[in-house]
C-alpha cells in the first residue's frame, strides 16, 4: 500500500515538471511578443496573461506544498510501524534471554542431582575408612545447587564436581559392559529380551551371509506381530522405529493366506506423494480415499491397500516366489486389527507408519520376516 502511495507521489511531481516547463515556455513567447505588440489593447493582453502567469505560478507553488506534506506524512507513518516493530521484537529478545536463563540453570540442578544420584549407586563402601562419603555428597549438593541458582563463582565449584563425578563413573564403567550396551532401542516403546535377541541375530545373519554394513535393515518379528526399522552405529545395533504389524492370517509358508518368511529385498517402491488412505489396486492408485477402521475394521473381503506399497522380492530358496505372489509391506484401512496375524500374505502396517518407513528405505533394502 506504501508503495502505490509513493508510486502516486511520484507520477504528480512528475506532472508538476511538466507544467513548469510549459510555464517556462509561455514565459519565453510572452517576451519575444512583447517587443512586437504596440497597440494598448496588445498590451492589456499581455498584462492579462501575466496575471494568469502570476496565478497559475501560485497554484503551482501550493500544489507542490501538499505533495511534499503527504510524502512527510507517509514516511512518518512508515517510521512509526518501524519503531513499533522494533519495540515489539526488543520484548520478545528480552523474554526469550530470561527463559534462555531459567532453563540453563534448571538443566544445571537436574544435570548435578542426576550425577550425584548416579553416584551414590556406583560408590562402593570399603572397610578400611570411617568416613562416608555419601554424607559429605548431600552437605555439598544444596550448597552447589544454591550457587548456580544464584549464578554466583559457585558455577565453578559445580562445573569442578560434575568434572569429578564424570571422571569417577567413566572408571567405573570400564571393564566388561553389560551386553544391553550393545542394543540401542529409539522406538519410544518396551522391546523384550526375546526380541532384541532374535533382531540381533537376524542383523548378523545379514552382515555374514548378504554383506550388510551399518546399513538400515527391516526386520518383521512374526511372533510378536511388530516390524523394526534397525540399523547399526558402531557394532551397536540402533533400532529407529517400531510398529504393529498384521502378517498372514494362516501364518508363514508358501500357501495362500500365507506370508513368506526369509530374507528379501525392497524391489519397488509405489505411492510416493500419494495422500494418507489413498487406495491402490494392482499396485496402481484408483482416486479413490479409503475410511480407516480402528475398530476392527470389518470382513477379510473389506482389507484394502492404502498409502504407499513396499513390493518384495525373495532372496532365499524357500521365497524365490515372493514376488509372483504379490507380497508387499502396504498401508491398511484395517487398522484396528494390527498386532496380529490378519492379511491375505502381505505385511500390513499403519498408514503414518508406511510413510515413516517408505521416506526412510530404498530400492534394495533387505528385509527379513523372521516368523517365530
Amino acid at each position: 500500500m506504501q508503495k502505490d502511495k509513493y508510486s502516486e507521489l511520484e507520477d504528480l511531481r512528475r506532472d508538476l515538471e511538466g507544467v513548469y516547463k510549459t510555464f517556462l515556455s509561455t514565459q519565453e513567447e510572452i517576451s519575444q511578443k512583447e517587443e512586437g505588440f504596440k497597440s494598448k489593447q496588445a498590451k492589456k493582453r499581455t498584462v492579462d496573461f501575466k496575471q494568469f502567469q502570476k496565478k497559475l505560478l501560485s497554484d503551482l507553488t501550493d500544489f507542490e506544498k501538499e505533495i511534499d506534506k503527504e510524502i512527510t506524512q507517509v514516511e512518518r507513518v512508515d517510521l512509526k510501524d518501524l519503531m513499533v516493530e522494533k519495540k515489539g521484537l526488543e520484548k520478545i529478545i528480552r523474554k526469550t534471554s530470561n527463559y534462555g536463563k531459567k532453563l540453563r540453570r534448571v538443566a544445571a540442578v537436574v544435570f548435578i542431582g542426576a550425577s550425584v544420584a548416579s553416584s551414590y549407586a556406583t560408590l562402593s563402601t570399603p572397610d578400611k575408612p570411617t568416613k562416608d562419603p555419601r554424607k559429605e555428597m548431600v552437605v555439598e549438593a544444596p550448597e552447589i545447587r544454591r550457587n548456580v541458582l544464584r549464578g554466583t563463582s559457585g558455577k565453578a565449584e559445580a562445573s569442578e564436581s560434575k568434572k569429578e563425578l564424570d571422571e569417577e563413573l567413566l572408571e567405573k564403567s570400564k571393564g566388561d559392559s553389560p551386553k544391553s550396551e550393545e542394543f540401542l532401542n529409539l522406538t519410544g516403546e518396551a522391546i523384550s529380551k526375546e526380541s532384541q535377541e532374535k533382531i540381533k541375530l537376524s542383523y548378523e545373519k545379514l552382515e555374514e551371509r548378504f554383506g550388510v554394513k551399518n546399513d538400515k535393515v527391516i526386520i518383521i518379528d512374526g511372533k510378536k506381530q511388530r516390524t523394526y526399522l534397525v540399523k547399526k552405529d558402531q557394532n551397536k545395533i540402533v533400532v529407529l522405529k517400531g510398529f504393529k504389524t498384521s502378517t498372514g492370517i494362516k501364518g508363514f509358508g508358501q500357501s495362500k493366506l500365507t506370508t513368506a518368511s526369509g530374507v528379501h529385498r525392497v524391489y519397488k517402491k509405489i505411492g510416493e506423494g500419494r495422500q494418507i488412505g489413498a487406495v491402490f489396486k494392482g499396485r496402481k492408485y484408483t482416486g479413490r480415499t479409503a475410511e480407516i477402521k480402528y475398530d476392527g475394521g470389518g470382513e477379510q473381503s473389506s482389507a484394502l491397500m492404502t498409502t504407499r506399497i513396499l513390493q518384495l522380492d525373495g532372496l532365499e530358496e524357500n521365497n524365490k516366489n515372493t514376488i509372483k505372489r504379490y507380497i508387499y509391506i502396504h498401508g491398511t484401512n484395517k487398522e484396528g486389527l494390527l498386532g496380529q496375524p490378519d492379511s491375505h500374505g502381505c505385511i500390513r502396517v499403519g498408514n503414518r507408519e508406511v510413510v515413516e518407513l517408505f521416506d526412510s528405505v530404498k530400492q534394495g533394502t533387505l528385509v527379513d520376516v523372521v516368523p517365530i
